[in-house]
């Protein structure tokens, strides 16, 4: 349990941190102009803190539960393998879904899936690596 919170944690506090890197730099700034219009003016830190948080506690629990059934037996083989899984659920699909439903060019849904690899192969690492692979 000491273990799940502590990926739970990490994941979260990884989540939040990387979002700000991802997503507040210039060039992101610049290729996500084309959201300007329904962007908020400002936005909540707490919200998002608390969500990103929440973000993590649900991929650790879901590496647990996915862990066994991960291919690979070393914990990078394991991280990858997890890694992907999220990426394609959570960036590919929204990039799909956002390049279909906004007129932005393809650079910033490339620089989203990108950036989103990234993101989720270090938070998947991450727990590969606290809560360590199949026992």
């Amino acid at each position: 349990m000491t273990r799940y919170l502590l990926a739970s944690l990490a994941s979260g506090i990884l989540f939040v941190g990387m979002d700000v890197l991802i997503n507040a730099n210039p060039l992101a700034q610049r290729l996500h102009q084309g959201y300007a219009a329904i962007a908020r003016k400002s936005m909540n830190p707490i919200p998002a803190t608390l969500i990103d948080l929440a973000y993590g506690f649900i991929i650790a629990g879901l590496y647990l539960l996915l862990r066994p059934a991960l291919p690979g037996s070393t914990v990078l083989a394991k991280a990858v393998s997890f890694a992907l899984i999220l990426w394609v659920l959570r960036v590919v699909m929204t990039a799909v879904t956002h390049w279909v439903m906004f007129d932005l060019p393809g650079s910033a849904h490339m620089h989203d899936i990108a950036a989103g690899f990234l993101e989720m192969l270090v938070i998947s690492a991450a727990c590969a690596l606290i809560l360590g692979p199949a026992r």
